[in-house]
């Protein structure tokens, strides 16, 4: 099945040149603790006996990434309708003149249609795990540039924190999180 998944314009960058595989996503509600089990499907964690399911779905399944965009109609064929998106721009331009095009404003990830989203994810592998269990390995598959030792950690932190911490759920609080590594199935 699919599912949506979003992603900020830095991050968008990182899986477009290669350096995500992986991200972190609160459960939601937090549970009080979580029994790993070598004999739960990979996506399906146990609570307190009863089984949890990942919203991102399982392993082979597709994610299709929602990011920040922009629709642009050509004034000539109004049925044309081509699309700028927020991680590309200044870096790639669409092949067609902007003076011939009718201006719209940027929307927000949450609004992207599947019909806009350009790049498509497959699940590899889903765990649960407590936040501060991230290594240097999995900070640079999050799409931390590598540095030297803990810095990884020290970046992921930053950017965990300018995404989660406004909700409640900054670094500190050590949430549990789905763990979920991915390939890049398609993207342009």
């Amino acid at each position: 099945m699919e599912h949506p998944i979003l992603f900020s314009g830095e991050m968008v960058r990182a899986i477009l040149e290669g350096r995500k595989t992986q991200t972190r996503r609160v459960i939601k509600p937090q549970p009080d603790r979580i029994r790993e089990s070598p004999f739960v499907p990979s996506g399906l964690e146990t609570i307190h006996g009863y089984p949890l399911r990942c919203p991102y779905g399982i392993p082979g399944d597709p994610l299709w990434v929602r990011e920040s965009w922009k629709p642009i109609h050509h004034k000539t064929r109004m049925e044309e309708t081509y699309v700028r998106y927020r991680a590309d721009d200044g870096l790639k331009s669409i092949k067609h003149t902007m003076k011939m095009d009718v201006p719209t404003k940027w929307r927000p990830s949450i609004h992207m249609p599947r019909w806009a989203s350009r790049i498509t994810l497959e699940v590899v592998e889903i765990h649960a795990q407590q936040l501060h269990n991230i290594s240097v390995l999995d900070a640079r598959a999050e799409g931390i540039a590598p540095q030297h030792g803990r810095r990884e950690v020290e970046d992921y932190i930053v950017l965990w924190n300018s995404i989660n911490a406004k909700r409640g759920l900054g670094w500190d609080t050590n949430p549990w999180v789905w763990v979920i590594e991915f390939k890049v199935k398609n993207g342009r």
